[in-house]
């Protein structure tokens, strides 16, 4: 249920900050909206708020505190009796990702919801109870942060959506059918046992495309991984995802190819954050 009609609902997370009101989607990247050091928003975040004019803001992710810590300002915007609700991050996860699949007349009561952004947020849903199984820091941030290293340039998000695993041969890393044709344990042949470690013992020049997949592959097997491991305590079937690292193709069909014995639903709307945090 939607607290109200007259909202600002806001998710300020380590990348990107969304802005949702009255099904208006705003987002922004972090880094243009907020001086970090200064714990400061900068004036287009105040120009957002302008044109959001509300008399109440819902609010969630890391660095909601650097927006709550500017107050003053925000009520020179909205007026006195302008009111500030923090919600709980991993709250704000759960009930807007089952929010966002039930409404297309699912009935999941039990999932895991792995939200795939700057870092991966693991949250498990059981009627109603929601419980925070932790994460790993191997993420969205580290895709981008990595090819930027790799590269020494800035990588567009634009030209991560153009790759597929098919566009990679695994040049970079070992792979268990370089060495050998048996089965070990659960892992089929073609499985990465080593990120990278081709590169180490047989250098040689790579091309940007053999980069770009070889780091898309090392984060969408980290996120197959950590979150096969966190269901398998659990009775759920049922697996989420959320966050733009799941709007690249080459991370949707790592994440499919493996997890076949669950039932997977991909959310790729960005407000699905910003929307849970006006769930009650």
């Amino acid at each position: 249920m939607v607290k109200s009609n007259k909202f600002v609902s806001i998710d300020a997370g380590a990348t990107t900050t969304c802005f949702y009101s009255s099904s208006k989607i705003i987002t922004r990247s972090t880094r243009s909206l907020f001086d970090i050091k200064k714990r400061k928003m900068k004036n287009n975040c105040l120009e957002i708020f302008e044109e959001l004019k509300t008399k109440k803001i819902y609010m969630t992710g890391v660095l909601s505190d650097v927006i709550g810590e500017n107050q003053t300002l925000l009520k020179k915007i909205n007026g006195e009796d302008m009111k500030i609700q923090y919600v709980s991050e991993i709250d704000s996860i759960a009930k807007g990702a089952l929010s966002y699949i039930n409404n297309r007349a699912e009935n999941i009561e039990t999932a895991l919801i792995a939200s795939c952004g700057t870092g991966l947020c693991l949250v498990y849903f059981d009627k109603g109870k929601i419980t925070h199984l932790g994460g790993s820091a191997i993420c969205g941030g580290t895709l981008l942060g990595s090819l930027r290293l790799m590269l020494r340039r800035k990588i567009k998000i634009e030209e991560l959506k153009k790759y597929t695993p098919e566009n990679y041969n695994h040049s970079m890393d070992y792979v268990l059918n370089d060495f050998t044709k048996q089965t070990i344990g659960m892992l089929p042949p073609d499985t990465t046992f080593s990120n990278f470690a081709n590169v180490s013992y047989y250098p040689k020049e790579q091309s940007e495309e053999e980069i770009i997949c070889s780091v898309l592959n090392l984060v969408s097997e980290n996120i197959v991984s950590t979150a096969s491991l966190a269901i398998k305590n659990t009775p759920a079937k049922n697996i989420i995802f959320t966050g733009n690292v799941i709007r690249f193709p080459f991370v949707e069909s790592v994440i499919k190819k493996y997890l076949t014995d669950f039932n997977l639903y991909f959310v790729k709307d960005c407000a699905v954050v910003a929307r849970g945090c006006l769930i009650s």
